[in-house]
C-alpha cells in the first residue's frame, strides 16, 4: 500500500474561534454538566433516602456547609449559570427552528444578547436565594 500525500485539513488550531462556535459548545457542555448533577442528585438521594424526616441530612448539610462553604457555593453559581445558559440558548434555536433570526448579523446579536440575559438572570437569582 502506497502513503498517498494529500494536505492536511484544516483543524481547531489553526482556525481562530467564532462566538457561533464556542456558544455551540458551551450549549453541550452545560447539557452534559447538568446530566451529571440530575443524574448525581438522584443517586445521592437514593443512596442516602434523603428526607426532612432523616436526621443524616441535617448532619450532611451541617457538615458541607461549614466545612466547604465556598466550594458549594461556587456549586450552585455554576449550576444556576448553567441552567439559565441552556435554557435560553435553546429558546434562541427554536427561534432559528421557525426559520428567523438566521442572518449573521441577528446570530451574532442574539448570542450576546443570550450571554447577556442569562448573566443578569443568574445575578438575579443568586440575590434572592443568598
Amino acid at each position: 500500500m502506497s502513503k498517498i500525500n494529500r494536505p492536511m485539513s484544516p483543524h481547531l488550531t489553526i482556525y481562530k474561534p467564532q462566538l457561533t462556535a464556542v456558544l455551540s459548545i458551551f450549549h453541550r457542555i452545560t447539557g452534559t454538566f447538568l446530566s451529571i448533577v440530575a443524574y448525581a442528585f438522584l443517586f445521592l438521594n437514593g443512596f442516602f433516602d434523603l428526607h426532612l424526616h432523616n436526621y443524616s441530612i441535617y448532619n450532611i448539610a451541617y457538615f458541607l456547609n461549614f466545612s466547604s462553604h465556598w466550594f458549594l457555593l461556587s456549586l450552585l453559581f455554576l449550576i444556576l449559570l448553567s441552567i439559565y445558559y441552556h435554557f435560553i440558548n435553546g429558546i434562541r434555536h427554536l427561534l432559528w427552528d421557525t426559520g428567523r433570526a438566521l442572518e449573521i448579523k441577528n446570530v451574532y446579536l442574539s448570542g450576546y444578547a443570550m450571554l447577556l440575559i442569562s448573566f443578569f438572570a443568574t445575578i438575579g437569582t443568586w440575590m434572592l436565594l443568598i
